[in-house]
């Protein structure tokens, strides 16, 4: 068992010294940076398209506050659809699968397929018809991602703002391990018609300028751990079943001498 322990430490040792360059977010970018600021090109943000079980925040707030002060309990205000007069309030409107949304006074009006803006510019144009410079907020609120592995906090992250990208769901999640892969991590995402795998490399600056740098609504992000954990994990069953050997071994020896010295 001692000479096993040894083995086991050692490969422990030797196979987690992980290279420092390994695990540096972007150590591409060159230490002349020090002196001299270098630019690069980013990736343009597209907006996402609001799709059914989207939740959506919507406000519609007449430029008076007296018209305000009036009708306010029958304006939208991140409801059901329901009147707000009762004093309970929902957390926002379910687009349902049709696409639509049951909003008071405006009525039913179909967001599906329609960015934040189009949808606001919409609900303006209809909500005119009865305020005269209706101010309208609408946003997404259950915009979910969900970051799995080598992670500090892995699990399904709710993120107040729909402009979330790779660097930021790492962040929400704590940061990568030092038991983490920072140059393969996986994107799942699922679209209505197929399923898209992408790899990121976090060692690399050129992460800016991926297609893939910012996230749509229901993406996973996968971690992957590195050899020297798997190899710690290995060892550590390996350990186990040593022990659980040497137990039964115990028990065997006990119980022969048991039935030897019985008879």
């Amino acid at each position: 068992c001692l000479c096993f322990g040894i083995i086991v430490m050692s490969s422990i040792f030797f196979t987690s010294c992980i290279p420092y360059k390994k695990i540096v977010y972007f150590n591409d970018i060159p230490d002349t940076l020090k002196q001299l600021p270098i630019t690069s090109a980013a990736t343009e943000y597209v907006e996402p398209k609001i799709a059914a079980n989207d939740l959506l925040q919507i406000t519609i707030q007449p430029l008076d506050p007296t018209i305000s002060n009036i009708i306010a309990p029958t304006l939208a205000s991140g409801g059901t659809g329901s009147s707000q007069s009762g004093g309970s309030q929902s957390p926002g409107y379910l687009v349902d699968k049709n696409g639509f949304v049951n909003l008071q006074i405006v009525g039913k009006v179909k967001v599906s397929g329609m960015t934040v803006a189009e949808i606001r510019d919409m609900i303006t144009n209809k909500a005119e018809i009865y305020f005269k410079d209706p101010i309208v907020n609408v946003r997404l609120v259950n915009f979910k991602i969900t970051v799995l592995g080598e992670v500090a906090s892995p699990g399904q992250k709710i993120v107040p703002d729909e402009k979330v990208s790779i660097v930021d769901a790492i962040a929400l999640a704590g940061g990568i391990t030092n038991m983490g892969k920072f140059d393969d991590i996986l994107l799942i995402r699922h679209t209505a018609n197929e399923n898209i795998y992408v790899k990121y490399d976090l060692n690399s600056s050129e992460i800016f300028q991926s297609p893939y740098f910012y996230l749509r609504q229901g993406d996973m992000i996968y971690v992957k751990p590195s050899k020297s954990k798997v190899v710690a994990a290995d060892a550590i069953t390996q350990r186990n079943i040593s022990y659980a050997m040497t137990a039964v071994s115990a028990l065997v020896l006990f119980l022969s001498l048991y039935t030897l010295f019985k008879h």
